[in-house]
């Protein structure tokens, strides 16, 4: 994600995207599907909104051959009083195979108050069209200017599952709770296909066999195991033996670090696997380490943070929680450590004293099956009304914005796939960085 990202023509201008608004690929002003080398230029003009002096803001550019022979296109050169202000990555000729295509970016930093136009000339062999210029129109504004963050959504074919669960005597119901529930999270690794190893440990880092070491027979679940979800189930519950120093996030690094990672757990961890961490407690973490000593272990263990999602079911940051399930009361210190840890990856945060978490255990299902959901903004929008997002250059209306993470967050049902390309455009005031 960075402030100055590639958006096309159709989010900056805020207009929809079509084949007609493209042009056809059988425009005769692109030189048709006859034969011979045949240049196409999209978008015909690149319109920039309003941007604040000095605040740099990118399009996207595609240059394409439609035609049946070789398209050699020069350089293209920016034209105009104000070119400039203009820039373009392209530095150097193409040879266009046919139906091959190249993308370009096309940036707009303006230097001066007022309307900056310029032109983009493009110098081809196409025989009927030579030269191609595309208009650049952009403007400089006073406080606000419009931002685009862009997103790539994971492409996740195996993922590593582990629940670190209190085992604590308060954790008996919370523990049955999650195992009555794991359909729900156990159903988007089988609709997904994905590849999943998932184990249990505690948070107990006294008494040998805890210690990070994975619970239950066997040790960790996988597409070859028989009923994978409910033996899932069956290792949830991992009991109460209260041993007083719950530990959830020094017993998590305990399971990934050696002795236990190539002992005991041996085979539960893979290097190429996305990972996800589930706790589930109603007490604090207790080690002696801070929240971002157990960060930056993740970190370091993966490498990209987008290879990690953190959920947390636990006591409320600040104050805990207290409940009534079914006439049984329900209670939690803060789980402010957990939460600083599952704040810093994707992932869900679920108050523990919450009696029905049938919808938090499938939120945390879809989220550790590494499908993104949930796209945090880098700055907080000006007007949410004109956030505009686009999936794969397609205007998309299927999300919400949520103002406590300030992010984009996508229904259920209309998640890009892996690999999709999100832009999300929103207009802010103040400086660019």
């Amino acid at each position: 994600m960075r402030p100055s990202a590639l958006i096309t023509v159709c989010v900056l201008a805020l207009v929809a995207c079509s084949e007609s608004g493209l042009h056809g690929w059988d425009d005769p002003a692109l030189g048709g599907m006859d034969g011979g080398p045949r240049i196409r230029v999209e978008p015909a003009e690149v319109i920039f909104d309003e941007v604040g002096l000095g605040c740099e803001t990118d399009a996207l550019v595609r240059i394409s051959n439609v035609g049946d022979e070789s398209l050699h296109v020069e350089v293209p050169v920016l034209l105009g009083e104000r070119a400039a202000d203009y820039g373009i990555d392209l530095a150097e000729a193409l040879e266009l195979a046919p139906l091959e295509s190249r993308e370009a970016v096309v940036s707009f930093t303006p230097t001066a108050d007022g309307e900056a136009s310029a032109a983009l000339f493009v110098a081809s062999n196409d025989v009927d069209r030579p030269e191609v210029n595309v208009p650049l129109l952009g403007a400089s504004g006073d406080g606000e200017w419009m931002m685009t963050d862009d997103f790539v959504q994971n492409d996740v074919s195996a993922v590593d599952v582990l629940f670190v669960i209190d085992n604590s005597s308060s954790m008996a119901p919370e523990q049955a709770n999650v195992a009555n529930n794991i359909a729900g999270f156990f159903q988007w690794f089988q609709d997904l296909g994905v590849d999943y190893h998932m184990g249990v440990i505690t948070t107990d880092v006294v008494q040998p066999g805890h210690r990070g070491e994975l619970r239950g027979q066997p040790k960790f679940i996988s597409p070859a195991t028989e009923f994978p979800a409910q033996r899932l189930a069956e290792s949830v519950e991992v009991g109460e033996e209260d041993m007083g120093v719950e530990s959830g996030l020094a017993a998590l690094e305990l399971a990934l670090t050696s002795p236990m990672v190539d002992g005991p757990n041996a085979g539960f961890y893979r290097d190429d696997a996305h990972l996800s961490v589930i706790i589930l407690t109603d007490e604090p973490e207790q080690s002696e380490r801070g929240s971002a000593h157990y960060i930056a272990f993740l970190n370091d263990l993966k490498g990209d943070p987008n290879d990690i999602s953190v959920s947390a079911i636990v006591g409320d940051r600040g104050t805990g929680c207290q409940g009534q399930c079914g006439g049984v009361p329900t209670g939690a210190q803060p789980g402010d450590k957990y939460i600083d840890v599952q704040e810093a990856f994707p992932g869900v945060f679920q108050s523990i004293c919450g009696c029905d978490l049938r919808p938090a255990m499938e939120d945390v299902g879809l989220t550790s099956a590494g499908v993104r959901v949930t796209f945090p903004l880098s700055r907080v929008p000006a007007d949410v009304d004109r956030i505009v997002v686009t999936v794969n250059n397609v205007v998309s209306g299927d999300w919400t914005y949520d103002a406590g993470p300030n992010a984009v967050v996508f229904d259920t049902d209309a998640i890009p796939d892996g690999r999709s390309d999100i832009f999300v455009t929103y207009p802010v005031v103040g400086p660019c960085e």
